[in-house]
């Protein structure tokens, strides 16, 4: 059977669930500010704020944040264990919307850490539930299954039934991700189950749609039939169009498996008959390109054109430009089963310009393919020849790219066994939790290595890909497309090798040493003595924060090369920031007895983006940490200007000598020497603050001499414009 490509987009649903969600949540926090006005006590007053900022995260992350810190700084004057517990629930939600995850999985603990303290036990199930969801976010599925059972093992499940169907669902979606399919089939079946028990029938028709999908997925038909029809009654018994068009469209494209075609272009019809009555635009351009597939493997070409351009229309119409491309691509499929070879080249070449603009390489490798049998049906052989080639070479990166996520599968998989092993080992053996704690972050570290080479290897397949033309190719410009192509690709594996030389390099020497001290750590637990425990864990801790610090280098480096680095400026006191970055690397400097005086002007406001600031003066205090002598000195100071504002990060430590200072900021070059204490980096941190610094609308440079010390001076905006 001929492979039926199939796309789902909910665009005009998910604007219609947004602007009503924004409008109730404006509601609330209205009813709150009100509230705030008339607060008579601190207490109210700082639960109020923590509201207020919570249901800001869902739509602006600035007032959200700005709400939150006058919480913190009313904390501070009027101390409350819950509320403080409170406080780092709504911060953990927020740093989680802004995508920073592990700063959410540290906040999210303290929370739970307060809630302990005050016995609050009912609350520590939902922040272990977010916690779940940060690991599941960045991929790291053992940590996510983790906390999610801790949710549900801490849950009443007498009283609060939904809310364990939906930590079930997300168990779930936890394992899909993984590709355990059976995993996630049980725990989809145990929340469809809770739902209907409680006659959520809208929540058990996703959960039953999404068993039946699974099952779909592993070619069990029959199944799956069933699973879909059961949630087609629920979503009629709900009155729920939206999901029973996708059901429709599930059916049918299943019924196709069952190679019962009559009855499949039944349902579909159906599903674009009720789209088009419920003005569901994405829904009726994906019943019409799944109807136009069903026709084209059954070779009824012409029926299958007319459907297919449908939704061509369609999807151009709302700017779903995935479903333009999927579309061309089966026009131009269409055509060459005609044998209509001409038309088949100007809709192949249409589509391959979107699939090199989206990065589908499966797309892409595909249409290679169909011009090769194209160009052949034309007679020309060398363009046919050309195509095949590029053909060939993509699905060599496709097949790389696979084995990839399934080795990251296998590892996670082996880990979650392991974590299952040790949480029922833990019941019996309480005197080595911390141990295992330990042994939770090495893997943890070793699943992210895995993911970030995938991100690596994704992001170099990024920057490869030329932008879209505005034009369609002609045919007789085919050669030189195909040599840029070729220079692109050169140019991005000299990238690659760059990368994988930054990687083998800087991550071997904590990882040799998080291998060897957790080998010294196992031998002492088998020996039952635990002397040197603390010292081992001491170490163990600072080379993980060491591999961490320079993972994130890395992953900010990475978001540079593709442009994902998006500043929101605002008016912000500056002296705000850099206390709260000294706060991130005092550590550091009680470990070398460094003293750090701060001659800032408390008034002092830049025109500025807090969270990237906060990146740049980490990594320059971090470099001045570095280079500065145990018992030595920091100095952060402004120097004002009319329209800037200079900063500069000053120390006394080993300098550096001006044959090295051009090699600084240099792109992928970037200046590594040891510091005082034989500390090692990988150079990244200066040029990421001075492309920062860029973005912001400033400048850096650096005054330096042997031996006496280095000044890192930039420059920020005071005011906007």
């Amino acid at each position: 059977m001929k492979k039926i490509k199939i796309y789902i987009r909910t665009f005009y649903l998910l604007l219609i669930v947004l602007f009503a969600s924004l409008s109730i949540a404006q509601g609330t926090i209205d009813s709150l500010k009100t509230e705030l006005q008339n607060a008579n006590n601190p207490d109210t007053e700082i639960e109020i704020l923590i509201n207020i900022g919570s249901d800001y995260t869902d739509n602006n992350l600035d007032s959200a944040y700005a709400y939150l810190m006058k919480a913190k700084r009313k904390l501070e004057e009027n101390p409350h264990p819950f509320l403080k517990g409170k406080f780092y629930q709504a911060l953990g939600l927020y740093s989680l919307r802004a995508k920073k995850f592990n700063e959410a999985i540290v906040q999210f603990k303290s929370s739970i850490g307060l809630y302990t303290e005050v016995d609050s036990l009912s609350l520590i199930p939902i922040v272990n539930n977010m916690i779940g969801n940060c690991f599941d976010d960045i991929l790291l599925y053992d940590s996510a299954i983790h906390y999610f059972q801790l949710s549900i093992h801490m849950i009443d499940s007498a009283n609060n039934s939904v809310l364990l169907a939906y930590y079930y669902n997300n168990m779930a979606s936890v394992y899909l991700g993984m590709n355990n399919k059976e995993k996630a089939l049980k725990y989809y079946i145990n929340a469809a189950t809770i739902f209907k028990e409680q006659q959520k029938f809208q929540k058990a028709a996703v959960a039953i749609n999404n068993i039946g999908l699974i099952s779909k997925g592993l070619k069990n038909y029959v199944i799956a039939k069933k699973y879909f029809e059961e949630a087609i009654e629920l979503n009629k018994k709900s009155d729920n169009i939206y999901h029973l068009c996708i059901n429709y469209n599930n059916l049918g494209l299943t019924l196709s498996g069952l190679d019962e075609y009559e009855k499949g272009i039944y349902y579909l019809k159906e599903a674009i008959k009720l789209s088009q009555e419920a003005d569901f635009i994405g829904l009726v351009a994906q019943s019409n390109h799944n109807l136009g597939a069903l026709y084209k493997e059954n070779e009824k070409y012409h029926l299958a054109l007319l459907y297919t351009e449908k939704s061509l229309t369609t999807s151009r119409e709302i700017g779903i430009t995935y479903g333009e491309m999927i579309n061309l691509t089966n026009i131009g499929e269409i055509h060459l089963g005609l044998q209509q070879y001409d038309s088949a080249v100007v809709y192949l070449l249409a589509a391959l310009e979107l699939a090199i603009e989206l990065n589908d390489l499966e797309v892409s490798y595909e249409i290679y393919e169909n011009l090769a049998n194209t160009y052949e049906g034309l007679g020309m052989y060398k363009e046919a020849y050309e195509n095949y080639r590029s053909y060939e070479t993509l699905k060599d990166s496709s097949y790389i790219l696979k084995k990839a996520r399934e080795l990251n599968e296998l590892q996670t998989k082996y880990d979650t066994e392991q974590k299952e092993l040790e949480n029922q080992l833990l019941k019996d053996q309480n005197e080595i939790h911390e141990l295992t704690i330990l042994r939770q972050k090495i893997i943890m570290i070793a699943v992210l290595l895995i993911v970030i080479l995938s991100v690596v290897i994704l992001i170099i397949l990024f920057i490869s890909r030329a932008k879209r033309k505005k034009q369609l190719i002609l045919l007789e410009d085919k050669n030189k497309l195909i040599e840029e192509k070729s220079l692109q690709l050169k140019e991005s594996n000299e990238t690659k090798d760059q990368l994988f030389s930054i990687v083998s390099h800087d991550l071997r020497g904590p990882f040799n040493s998080l291998i060897r001290f957790s080998s010294l750590l196992n031998d002492e637990i088998k020996d039952d003595n635990y002397k040197n425990v603390p010292l081992y864990t001491k170490q163990l801790l600072n080379t993980s924060n060491k591999a961490f610090e320079l993972v994130e280098n890395l992953l900010n480096w990475s978001r540079t090369q593709i442009d994902q680095i998006v500043v929101h400026p605002s008016s912000i006191l500056l002296i705000n920031i850099v206390n709260d970055t000294l706060d991130i690397m005092l550590p550091k400097v009680d470990d070398k007895q460094i003293t750090i005086t701060v001659n800032i002007d408390s008034k002092i406001k830049v025109f500025t983006d807090p969270d990237v600031l906060t990146v740049i003066l980490r990594n320059l205090l971090s470099n001045a940490i570095k280079f500065t002598f145990k018992g030595g000195k920091i100095e952060i100071g402004t120097i004002e200007e009319k329209d800037y504002c200079v900063v500069f990060v000053k120390d006394n430590g080993k300098g550096i000598g001006h044959e090295s200072i051009d090699s600084i900021f240099t792109k992928n070059k970037g200046y590594t020497s040891s510091g005082t204490e034989n500390e090692t980096g990988s150079g990244l941190g200066l040029y990421i603050a001075a492309d920062f610094i860029k973005k912001l609308g400033g400048k850096i440079w650096v005054e330096s001499e042997l031996e006496k010390g280095s000044t890192f001076s930039f420059s920020i905006p005071k005011k906007q414009g």
